[in-house]
């Protein structure tokens, strides 16, 4: 039985696109499993094969959880950084005479508040930004069967879609033209 599976398994990944899933797994009807990866068939006459990538890192549940992680930390240090380089609290005058300072003590511990609120309040929101865009863009991959720099476009798309969604439709359409303009100048600075 292991081998049946094995070569199941086999077919599943290297039938081209959406279709292959769907043809091993009927009661899926016209969802795609998000779990499961994409996996390109090799070309024909191609001497060596791609060795295929472990299920685990290639399902868009894994890559929604790992950015949404590594967005939360990017956010957290971002807000470290501007909370430390930032204001804490203006000089108080009251008729033309400074008010006395708190004592040491109290000043570091209404930084270390501040500083702590700004980190958590950014690494919330880099957290929410990264998963809808990894989300995103790993639903559409699925969905569109391909590996192009359109999938973070279109991923970028409706990131700003979602953020601007609060303020209007106008606000959304911006955000959406902003964010996909903002994706493909990134696609194309790193290269892909």
């Amino acid at each position: 039985m292991p081998a049946d599976d094995d070569r199941r398994h086999g077919e599943c990944c290297n039938q081209q696109g959406p279709e292959g899933l769907r043809s091993l797994h009927p009661q899926l009807g016209s969802r795609l499993p998000f779990f499961l990866p994409w996996v390109p068939r090799p070309a024909a006459g191609a001497a060596d094969a791609m060795p295929t990538p472990p299920v685990l890192t290639e399902s868009c549940g894994f890559k929604l959880i790992m950015g949404t992680v590594g967005g939360a930390g990017m956010g957290f240090v971002f807000g470290l950084f501007l909370g430390a380089m930032g204001d804490m609290q203006p000089l108080q005058m009251i008729n033309g005479r400074e008010v006395p300072q708190a004592p040491f003590r109290e000043q570091a511990r209404l930084a270390y508040k501040q500083t702590a609120d700004r980190s958590l309040s950014m690494g919330r929101n880099f957290a929410s930004f990264s998963a809808i865009f990894m989300g995103s863009e790993c639903v559409i991959e699925k969905m569109r069967g391909k590996t192009d720099m359109m999938n973070s476009v279109y991923a970028g798309c409706a990131t700003g879609a979602a953020f601007g969604m609060k303020q209007g439709p106008q606000a959304a359409c911006f955000g959406c033209v902003g964010m996909a303009t903002f994706s493909a100048l990134m696609d194309k600075l790193m290269g892909h």
